[in-house]
């Protein structure tokens, strides 16, 4: 089992002192010709890391917010050749939503984390390749150009009249395919005014912030 760790050099906190104690620790325990634990300055390039998740079997992201997070993509490019390996994701995590093949779990829940990993370990040869493809299938259609251009697109429908193209309702946004997602009738957008004085006249506030649409 072997942890590669990558951070910024210059940025030393008490933590990466901390985790540079416990690796110096479990290679003297554990290493047999070889460190176990591998803690790697300095940020790696796309082709670093590739190499480091080409070399992993598992990919376990326990992020706890992270809205756009392509390590699960890089991942299936990675093993786009052998078209093998196993992905275990937060549910916080954006793309969580559309990896249809990988498990999610709540990184909090240390027991499912464990038993998460324990399942992906003994899965079946066959199972976990059919799991893999689903994202890796998935991965591949992806283009950055024609993502660029449905967004744009969507902003120029969004920014539209409503009456100029037959719809009603509010716009909320775009199903997969462009078709218009419309709010019920009845429901408006607040008053900017009463909300900016409502908003400076509270004393306890919470913001939602949608980022994933």
């Amino acid at each position: 089992l072997q942890h590669v760790l990558a951070h910024k050099t210059g940025s030393e906190s008490d933590l990466m002192e901390d985790v540079k104690k416990e690796a110096e620790e479990t290679n003297r325990a554990y290493g047999v010709g070889s460190p176990v634990v591998v803690v790697d300055e300095g940020d790696l390039d796309i082709e670093g890391r590739l190499a480091v998740l080409q070399a992993a079997d598992i990919l376990l992201d326990t992020s706890i917010n992270d809205g756009l997070n392509l390590n699960p993509w890089v991942f299936c490019v990675a093993h786009s050749q052998d078209m093998s390996g196993s992905i275990i994701v937060s549910e916080f995590i954006g793309s969580s939503f559309f990896l249809t093949g990988a498990r999610k779990i709540n990184p909090w829940n240390s027991v499912q984390v464990m038993n998460t990993l324990h399942e992906v370990l003994v899965m079946d040869e066959e199972e976990q390749r059919t799991a893999f493809r689903k994202d890796q299938s998935y991965v591949s259609t992806q283009d950055l150009g024609q993502w660029v251009n449905q967004n744009l697109n969507e902003i120029k429908v969004a920014a539209s009249s409503d009456n100029n193209r037959g719809l009603e309702g509010n716009v909320v946004g775009t199903a997969n395919q462009g078709a218009m997602m419309l709010m019920k009738h009845g429901i408006h957008h607040l008053n900017f005014d009463w909300v900016c004085n409502d908003f400076k006249a509270a004393k306890t506030r919470v913001i939602f912030l949608d980022v994933e649409g």
